[in-house]
């Protein structure tokens, strides 16, 4: 930890300093006068100046939320260089002792995700310790609403894990605790940068992360044996692909949902929100960002209407899709018989690479939490090297460890290196309040154009007047 304290400015030593000149006197005073001078700078040795503030060391990686990297990004282990991350002073310092307490942690995990999740929480329970963990599993689509519904009553969970785009609502009702106190830098250090500033809102920290997350490309080797290396490819093998009277189609995305259309937003030079945080969704490269879903869908054929991410997980793993646009929870879902591979989503007829959102997905503190010390102990067990190495292992999760990726068995797998290489060109997911006025009114947005009759500058100007107004109305 970096403290603005220093020694005294005149005893660098802390010794008497150079120059003092004694004069001759009787023993008394002379014994009197170098008491008084040794007591003095003993005292000024002392002394530190005071802390305004602490400062986070953190490491820099070559993954970053600006969306800026290079477009030939490797999966090599992350470059460690020291990039500053300034956080707001602990107040209440964590209590060291335990009680006996019992944490209840929520989930949305399914499949391999859940299984090195259960692991870690069997491991960490045979420790004997004073502190019991017992996982629930919520469904994904029901989890936002029990959160924010159970937690201010004090009814929820201890602990639970989602991504970080909810942090800036959930801190501003209260439904979840910073956990500065709990993080010194040193512990900050084994993440890769982003997926921590990504968990920092108004100057505190809500979390520590656990993983990565952004969509990539999955594609049937079956039916595509190499991934293509720009859209007009991969539009070409899947309208090959896609044979409606059989069910079979080039690509399933849930296309109408605004996560899934951000590597076609940010691809284009869209935006979401203009440099004084106002919403503007309805400028010109926003608007060709929709056209080029609404070609894939209407023009191309090889996207099907009214897809769910179950959908998409069933068509893919029935061998009835030669693509599909999803993330690393992905690879769980698929049926084992499915030869795919994973690559990074194509470029863009307009020369760029897409940028889907980035993802720091965590484990938060509740606010309403009578165990907090008892639950952040936890939290760090499940967010340490060692857990990561078992969920990148087991739950094949792009884990937020940077040691992780220099162990042998996670080079060798050539999935993960995708995952980090398609966050290098990655946008983090806003996570301020205004934010949540975003998700529905594009999302419907999308669902007029893509799937109506609504055309895409009609259906932006629309989603901009409601947007705006929300977001007015929520910053009053």
């Amino acid at each position: 930890m970096l403290l603005n304290s220093s020694p005294h400015p005149t005893n660098p030593d802390c010794g008497i300093p150079v120059g003092i000149v004694r004069r001759p006197t009787t023993h008394f005073v002379k014994t009197i006068a170098i008491t008084l001078i040794i007591l003095l700078f003993s005292t000024a040795c002392k002394k530190d100046s005071p802390q305004s503030g602490v400062t986070t060391t953190t490491q820099t990686e070559t993954i970053t939320g600006s969306g800026t990297a290079s477009t030939n990004a490797e999966a090599n282990p992350p470059k460690k260089t020291s990039e500053p991350t300034t956080l707001a002073t602990p107040t209440q310092p964590p209590t060291t002792t335990l009680s006996k307490a019992t944490i209840t942690l929520w989930h949305s995990y399914r499949e391999e995700e859940q299984a090195a999740l259960e692991q870690l929480v069997a491991a960490y329970n045979a420790q004997g310790g004073p502190v019991t963990v017992e996982a629930v599993p919520v469904p994904y689509d029901a989890f936002v609403d029990k959160i924010s519904v159970t937690v201010p009553r004090g009814k929820g969970p201890d602990l639970f894990i989602f991504a970080h785009n909810l942090i800036g609502e959930w801190a501003s009702t209260g439904v979840i605790e910073p956990i500065t106190p709990w993080a010194p830098p040193e512990l900050l250090k084994q993440f890769i940068p982003s997926t921590v500033k990504a968990l920092v809102y108004e100057k505190s920290l809500y979390g520590l992360p656990l993983a990565f997350k952004s969509i990539v490309l999955f594609y049937n080797r079956q039916i595509t044996p190499n991934p293509p290396q720009t859209m007009a490819e991969m539009i070409l093998a899947a309208k090959a692909a896609t044979h409606p009277e059989q069910g079979r189609y080039g690509l399933v995305v849930e296309a109408a949902k605004l996560y899934f259309h951000a590597p076609w937003l940010f691809g284009y030079g869209g935006s979401l929100f203009d440099d004084s945080e106002s919403p503007k969704v309805d400028t010109q490269e926003s608007i060709a960002a929709m056209q080029f879903a609404r070609r894939l869908v209407r023009d191309e054929g090889i996207v099907p209407p009214g897809l769910t991410g179950f959908m998409v997980a069933s068509i893919f793993s029935e061998g009835k899709a030669a693509f599909a646009l999803s993330g690393p929870w992905f690879r769980g879902e698929i049926g084992k018989d499915i030869d795919y591979g994973v690559a990074t989503i194509p470029t863009l007829d307009n020369g760029a690479p897409p940028k889907p959102f980035l993802g720091s997905e965590a484990i938060l503190l509740s606010k309403m939490s009578a165990n907090k010390p008892e639950a952040m102990d936890f939290a760090k067990f499940l967010s340490s090297d060692s857990s990561a190495l078992i969920r990148a292992k087991v739950g094949k999760q792009p884990v937020a460890n940077i040691s992780v990726y220099e162990h042998p068995d996670v080079q060798a797998d050539p999935m993960m290196a995708v995952f980090k290489a398609q966050a290098q060109n990655a946008v983090i997911m806003p996570a301020s309040p205004a934010m949540q006025a975003m998700w529905s009114t594009y999302d419907a947005a999308l669902q007029k154009t893509l799937f109506g009759d609504t055309e895409p500058s009609q259906a932006l100007a629309d989603a901009q007047t409601k947007i705006t107004a929300d977001v007015s109305r929520l910053r009053r």
